[in-house]
């Protein structure tokens, strides 16, 4: 069986050093802007119920996605997107805001594998 413990999944990468140090500039910079502009920032989990996303929905084929079961059996995936946990955050912990919600995000994402 080959190994493949010195490099990364194909689309990723490490950041290093001074790339780090960019990245943490862009999130700061663009996060004091939309706090200013009245924005709030939230923070969904990577991990999300497999009906979060389910494709008829989320246009997002089943076969691309991350999936594992919790302890109870309940099927999870290593969120895909970022959009669709929003809606579902809004939905339910968000509803009596009033509207318009403004809302910003910054997270990590597991892109789904293209075929």
């Amino acid at each position: 069986m080959k190994k493949y413990n010195k490099i990364t999944p194909e689309g990723t990468k490490d950041l290093l050093f001074e790339e780090c140090l960019a990245r943490r500039y862009v999130e700061q910079t663009l996060s004091q802007v939309f706090s200013s502009r009245g924005f709030n920032e939230v923070v969904t989990p990577g991990l999300e119920f497999y009906d979060v996303f389910d494709p008829d929905f989320s246009g997002i084929s089943q076969e691309t996605m991350y999936k594992m079961s919790d302890r109870h059996g309940r099927l999870m995936v290593m969120r895909p997107d970022s959009t669709i946990p929003i809606a579902r955050l809004t939905a339910t912990r968000l509803q009596k805001l009033p509207k318009p919600v403004r809302l910003y995000y910054n997270q990590k994402f597991i892109a789904a594998i293209r075929a």
